[in-house]
């Protein structure tokens, strides 16, 4: 089996468009070998037991046991039970964590208390899962465990444009079914030039990274004339009045200004080029160098383009070093190996906006980069041979 060195970005925008869209329809999200999406409606209302406990310990293996608290369904208060904890660190004894069990898993899904609501995780066995919207409100369960409606989710949104970040910061305002996740947003100049209000997702705990580093990141999924965006954000914090908050970046595709949000939401398809230098490859920084340019494409993917390495989309790469994105593409057409790696000095600047956010940033400054790019070769029953292959040396390129 060949190692598991790259993990491909996560498909969590795509299902919650997909998903959203089918809802709409009427019809179920879409079959995946490695994913499950459901509704959080469908889960509470189809669920065997619904349960609140309070953790009075954690083992080991990351299974909680503790006092049920409130009981929406199944077991009654007071009744002691274990549950096996979804996600990344489990919460501390003393945390309320609710529990939802359906007829194939307990739990199914299983959050801890943020404060009045529970973010979320899923499971399906051996594949991914995902709930839409990502969060439920401790007031909205009842109701939607009895098929009823339950008051919608308010976010307000400040945006980071990282080409445009001396000026103020455009807000959104967006209204969220809590069955699904569907909704509206408004956004003053940044959104209301097109449709008004378009029509948004939520999706709360998955964002474009490859890890746990983007476990708590808000994705809102925004509907132009010609394409769907993806801002992608901090953790929602809830403010007085119920609202919550939290800062995006459109990360997928990344947009900089709010020339190109317009652009990619309701204009014609565009690569959009994040910066421009050379390639040298050989053990000296001068060896054989030629143009290449970095960008984010018409179908919104990253990539790097030079006569060598010609429309080749990059993966994140696993296990890279903190404060900094690996960025990796093949140059042989229907392989994974060789490998070639590029090591940037930067980290995404939103958990979960991804390698292209990270690579802006990176470049931010306006000043030349050089990063060293390595070459990874693979034979069966072998360790990967990791080598030193040359530089690129790019400036960065400001969206209008």
């Amino acid at each position: 089996m060949r190692p598991r060195l790259f993990a491909r970005i996560r498909p969590a925008v795509a299902l919650a468009a997909a998903a959203a869209a089918l809802a709409l329809a009427g019809g179920a999200p879409p079959a995946r070998a490695e994913y499950w999406v459901g509704r959080t409606s469908e889960l509470l209302s189809r669920a065997t037991r619904i349960e609140i406990f309070r953790v009075a310990s954690v083992a080991k293996d990351g299974r909680l046991t503790g006092t049920v608290v409130t009981s929406i369904r199944g077991r009654p208060a007071g009744e002691t039970v274990t549950h096996a904890w979804i996600g990344a660190a489990a919460p501390a004894p003393g945390a309320d964590v609710l529990a939802i069990c359906d007829g194939s898993l307990c739990p199914r899904a299983i959050g801890a208390d943020r404060g009045g609501f529970f973010l979320l995780h899923a499971r399906e066995m051996m594949d991914g899962a995902q709930v839409l919207p990502g969060i439920v409100e401790r007031a909205a369960l009842a109701p939607l465990a009895a098929g009823k409606p339950a008051p919608s989710l308010c976010v307000r949104a400040v945006v980071r444009l990282l080409d445009e970040d001396d000026a103020p910061a455009p807000a959104v305002t967006a209204t969220f079914s809590a069955a699904d996740g569907e909704g509206s947003v408004t956004g003053g100049a940044l959104l209301d030039a097109g449709p008004h209000p378009r029509t948004a997702t939520l999706l709360v705990g998955d964002g474009l990274g490859a890890g746990d580093d983007d476990a708590d990141s808000t994705v809102i999924g925004v509907t132009g004339k010609t394409g769907r965006m993806s801002f992608v954000g901090t953790p929602l914090a809830r403010v007085a009045g119920g609202c919550y908050e939290t800062i995006v970046l459109p990360a997928h595709p990344l947009a900089r200004s709010a020339a190109a949000v317009a652009r990619r939401l309701d204009g014609p398809p565009a690569d959009a080029v994040l910066a421009r230098g050379t390639l040298a490859l050989g053990p000296k920084p001068s060896s054989r160098p030629e143009p290449v340019e970095i960008l984010v494409g018409a179908d919104g993917q990253l990539r790097f383009r030079s006569a060598r390495f010609a429309a080749e989309t990059p993966v994140l790469v696993d296990g890279g070093v903190p404060g900094r994105t690996r960025v990796g593409f093949s140059i042989t057409a229907g392989s994974f190996y060789p490998l070639y790696v590029v090591e940037i000095d930067a980290a995404p600047p939103i958990p979960g906006t991804g390698p292209a956010a990270a690579i802006a940033a990176a470049l931010d400054d306006g000043l030349a980069h050089r990063w060293p790019l390595l070459r990874e070769d693979y034979v069966k029953d072998t360790p990967v041979r990791i080598t030193p292959a040359g530089t690129i040396s790019v400036t960065g390129v400001r969206e209008r």
